[in-house]
C-alpha cells in the first residue's frame, strides 16, 4: 500500500512536470488545483514555464507554507495574456472570484482604483473610487498602475471642462 501511495505521488510529478515543460514563456496565470479539482492557489508570471516549474524544482529551499501547496497540487490550468499588467489585473480578479485557500494576501476587499465620471450631472466631476457599482456612471479602469491613472486624469481636466473642486466649495463657490 505504501509503494503503491510512492508510485502515484511519482507519477503525479512526473505527469506535473512534463506539463510544465510544454508550457510558453509568455505571461499569464496559472491556477493550481487539489485531488477535488478545487482551485486552491491563483498566481501571475511573466514567464510561466519559468514560474510554474519553480514549485516542482526546488522543493528544499521552499518555505513551508508553499512546500504544503505543492503537496497538494494534483493539476494546474494556465491562461495566457499579452502583458505582465494584464496577468496582475486577471489574477485579482480570478482570486476574488474562486476565493483560494492558499492566496491569503489578496482576498481581502482591496479593489484598484477606477475613475468615475457622472455623465448625467449637469456639472459632471471625475472621482477617483475602488468600486466599480451598477449606476449610471462612467468608469475608467481599474488601474493597476496608480501613477498612470494620474496621468488620465491630467489629460482628462487638459480635454474636458471638468469641476476640479469639491461638491461644498462649487456650491459656495461666488463665480
Amino acid at each position: 500500500s505504501e509503494s503503491t501511495e510512492e508510485q502515484t505521488e511519482n507519477d503525479r510529478a512526473k505527469a506535473l512536470k512534463a506539463k510544465v515543460s510544454s508550457l510558453p514563456k509568455s505571461p499569464g496565470v496559472y491556477l493550481m488545483k487539489d485531488i477535488t479539482g478545487g482551485i486552491i492557489y491563483v498566481g501571475k508570471a511573466k514567464s510561466l514555464r519559468s514560474r510554474v516549474g519553480s514549485y516542482f524544482n526546488a522543493a528544499a529551499n521552499q518555505h513551508r507554507k508553499t512546500a504544503k501547496l505543492v503537496e497538494n497540487i494534483v493539476d494546474f490550468d494556465v491562461m495566457l495574456t499579452s502583458s505582465e499588467v494584464e496577468a496582475l489585473l486577471l489574477e485579482r480578479t480570478l482570486i476574488k472570484h474562486h476565493k483560494p485557500y492558499y492566496n491569503i494576501l489578496l482576498r481581502d476587499d482591496k479593489e484598484y482604483p477606477y475613475l468615475c465620471v457622472d455623465i448625467e450631472s449637469k456639472w459632471p466631476r471625475i472621482r477617483k473610487v475602488r468600486k466599480r457599482k451598477d449606476d449610471n456612471k462612467v468608469y475608467l479602469g481599474p488601474y493597476a498602475n496608480v501613477s498612470q491613472m494620474y496621468m488620465v486624469l491630467k489629460l482628462m481636466y487638459k480635454v474636458f471642462p471638468l469641476i476640479r473642486c469639491k461638491p461644498h466649495e462649487f456650491i459656495n463657490a461666488k463665480r
